[in-house]
């Protein structure tokens, strides 16, 4: 509960199916999830956002696997509090810095 509430409040949907019902793409940290070669796996977006300045999110990079979600929730988590300034949401630091802090964590190996 107490990191829940240092992280402060972000929406984060999971759409499953083609439609996109849960409307993955306009969430702070959206969630699609794919099947490859019969294997799950989920594509991340960040930075969707809705209302008056609304945009659709950016991708992050591949899909990663069904069993490495969790820790990719928790990087782009650790990534934030690591830049952001009192009291900034995740949307006003990657507004800022932009995605490449972020990409960088969960696809270390792309940055060799």
């Amino acid at each position: 509960m107490e990191e829940q509430q240092d992280i402060g409040p972000i929406s984060m949907n999971l759409s499953g199916c083609i439609n996109s019902c849960a409307h993955h793409h306009i969430a702070n940290i959206g969630i699609l999830g794919l099947n490859k070669s019969q294997v799950d796996h989920y594509q991340i977006t960040l930075c969707g956002r809705q209302g008056t300045d609304s945009q659709l999110g950016k991708n992050l990079g591949p899909a990663i696997a069904e069993a490495e979600l969790p820790f990719a929730v928790c990087t782009i988590f650790d990534v934030y509090r690591k830049y952001r300034k009192v009291e900034e949401s995740l949307i006003e630091v990657v507004d800022r810095i932009g995605l490449e802090p972020f990409k960088e964590a969960l696809y270390p190996e792309k940055n060799l």
